[in-house]
């Protein structure tokens, strides 16, 4: 694997992560969940498709992964 595919894995598991402390952190309502959901699906979709073989920038892929988590974490 290249280094920028590592590097969009560990910002991709770092993100997701973070999320999932912020949805444990407190109770959340169904319908932050939701946002939080549509905001994470484009940035996570094109991380998978870049680390299983997809023509992608690195760098686009990391920011948008970064910029998709909840506001408290950024």
């Amino acid at each position: 694997m290249s280094s920028s595919r590592v590097i969009v894995a560990y910002v991709l598991e770092r993100v997701l992560g973070q999320c999932a402390e912020y949805l444990q952190a407190r109770p959340v309502p169904m319908s932050e969940i939701a946002q939080l959901a549509d905001r994470l699906n484009r940035p996570v979709s094109r991380a998978v498709e870049y680390l299983a073989g997809a023509d992608d920038d690195p760098i686009d892929v990391a920011a948008a992964l970064v910029k998709s988590r909840p506001a408290s974490d950024r």
